[in-house]
């Protein structure tokens, strides 16, 4: 599955040269009601799930990706205000999962919950894994739950490029700095095959494009997109 994360360009240099991408923490996501997609009106409810998102929050971040890299809110947001770049990178199919979102919150009432949660309360705390109010939907996010496991001495923790999160695009932003060039330099040319290309607000539309003056460069060696096994 080819999915797309947008970074700074400082940030894009860093994670091509130490291939490797930032695993986010659920306490430095920017939606306050990240876990929290379960109403919180009774009192054991926002107990209960204030508890679960500190239990979570401490072993376990996630990679955050969208499935377009052409939403001009994304390069705005995510993207440095358009000086930032996007990377495609397929991800083994049985990792990412969909978010869906909602127009309000779920309801159910978990101060009746038995400890451990039933089948029923348990899937549902996972769901609001997954679960976001309908104004980010212009993000078409896509998530990769992952453990934490050894930080770095500044507390950052990372996902190493792998067989199951493999860079095949690089997308400069129409103010990014950064060109082709001095992109397919840092790039590995034994790795599978990457291609940089630059972008551009469309002429008649409100999407991002292709840069077509600017020829796309390609890196590494040309492999046969995997297919996962199963």
């Amino acid at each position: 599955m080819l999915l797309y994360h947008m970074t700074s360009a400082n940030a894009c240099l860093e994670i091509l040269r130490r291939k490797r991408l930032k695993i986010s923490l659920f306490d430095d996501l920017n939606d306050p009601f990240e876990l929290l997609a379960i109403s919180t009106g009774e009192k054991m409810n926002r107990i209960l799930l204030q508890y679960m998102k500190k239990t979570l929050a401490k072993k376990h971040g996630l990679l955050c990706f969208s499935s377009t890299w052409q939403e001009p809110l994304m390069w705005a947001h995510y993207g440095d205000k358009h000086r930032g770049v996007c990377l495609g990178f397929e991800v083994a199919d049985h990792l990412p999962q969909q978010v869906k979102y909602v127009p309000a919150r779920l309801n159910y009432d978990l101060s009746s919950e038995p400890v451990p949660f039933s089948s029923q309360a348990a899937k549902l705390v996972h769901e609001s894994l997954y679960t976001k109010h309908i104004g980010w939907a212009y993000e078409k996010e896509w998530r990769v739950y992952t453990d934490l496991r050894e930080p770095e001495k500044d507390g950052r923790y990372f996902a190493s490029f792998s067989d199951e999160l493999v860079l095949r695009e690089v997308l400069l932003g129409e103010r990014c700095k950064l060109t082709t060039t001095s992109i397919a330099t840092l790039l590995d040319r034994q790795a599978p095959q990457v291609t940089i290309r630059a972008c551009r607000a469309a002429f008649t539309s409100f999407v991002v494009t292709n840069q077509k003056a600017i020829t796309p460069r390609r890196v590494g060696v040309f492999l046969e997109r995997r297919r996962p096994v199963i």
